[in-house]
Formats: structure tokens, C-alpha cells, sequence
């Protein structure tokens, strides 16, 4: 992410194997903010979007591709979204209650058969909970 006079932008190196393909060196797509906090939200989409959009040359070109970041386009290369990136809010009453406590997801999180916690790293993992949860006071994960 990178700061323009006012305005946030995403930029993205475009990998050498698909350089020549699409004529340049890096990919440059405006957030259409300047508000650090609007483009932090704004940056996960643009960035998918971008990926797509590498994605799509590659398959085009007959390329390995991985087909679940060919989703946000369309099958001729168009773009699904419209191009703005909008705040929009839920409809009253749409929001679910998260069936998840905050102590499950982090004990979740720490029972992980795939980490391989040190000791150490899991008593400093427990502290920090410990702190989070005293401090906050933080009983459900936020929706």
C-alpha cells in the first residue's frame, strides 16, 4: 500500500512469468480513500481482485493456474464488481450471534495438532489470553 498525495493505493509487483504478457512491471489500483483506516478495509479486495486478474492471464496463456483465484472474474476476463469499492451495511436483524466464544477459538487456535509450539511460545500464548480477557473483558468474538 502506498500513499499518493491524498489518496491510497495498492500496488503489486506482476510476477516474470506473466510480465510480457500484461506490458508491465507493477500493478497500480486506487483505494479511493484517504483514510488510512477505509483503506486498510479496501486493500483484502483490491488485492484479491488484482490476483484474479494475474490469474486470468495465465490461464489464458495456457499456463498453470490455481482455480479458485479465477473466481472473482467472469469467464470472458470482465470483472464481476462494478469497480467501486462502497461501504454497504447489513439489513436489520442479519447479522447471526457467533456460536464461538473467545476462549474456544484460542484454545482452537492452540490445540492445533499442525503448530508445534515451543513450550515456551504456548505459556507466552496462555498469558497473552489471560490479559485479553481480564483487560477487555472479552467473553464472545465480535460478529
Amino acid at each position: 500500500m502506498s500513499l499518493r498525495g491524498s489518496q491510497f493505493y495498492y500496488r503489486r509487483r506482476v510476477p516474470t512469468d506473466v510480465r510480457k504478457l500484461i506490458g508491465k512491471n507493477e500493478i497500480w489500483r486506487s483505494l479511493k480513500t484517504d483514510s488510512l483506516r477505509s483503506a486498510l478495509r479496501r486493500f483484502s479486495l483490491v488485492a484479491s481482485e488484482v490476483e484474479a486478474e494475474i490469474e486470468n492471464v495465465r490461464f489464458k496463456a495456457g499456463m498453470i493456474v490455481d482455480k479458485t483465484l479465477l473466481k472473482p472474474l467472469g469467464n470472458d476476463g470482465q470483472k464481476k464488481s462494478s469497480g467501486n469499492v462502497g461501504i454497504s451495511r447489513p439489513s436489520k436483524g442479519t447479522c447471526a450471534k457467533p456460536t464461538v466464544t473467545f476462549g474456544e477459538a484460542y484454545d482452537r487456535y492452540l490445540l492445533d495438532p499442525t503448530a508445534a509450539w515451543s513450550p515456551r511460545t504456548r505459556d507466552s500464548l496462555e498469558t497473552g489470553r489471560r490479559i485479553v480477557r481480564r483487560q477487555h473483558s472479552i467473553d464472545r468474538l465480535a460478529a
